[in-house]
């Protein structure tokens, strides 16, 4: 996660059941945006905000 802040990185998705690594990472730096993707709903939303 920190090498990923140290190159620019602000937009995490995290794919698949569950939200471990997003709570994780938020733990580690709130300033991330972080998009847990488990099901269709949840991929929308995410593309939705990315892409906006």
């Amino acid at each position: 996660i920190q090498k990923m802040l140290s190159n620019d990185v602000s937009t995490i998705v995290e794919c698949g059941p569950g939200k471990v690594l997003s709570g994780l990472i938020k733990r580690i730096d709130r300033s991330l945006n972080i998009f847990p993707v488990f099901d269709p709903a949840s991929l929308e939303k995410a593309l939705a905000e990315v892409t906006a």
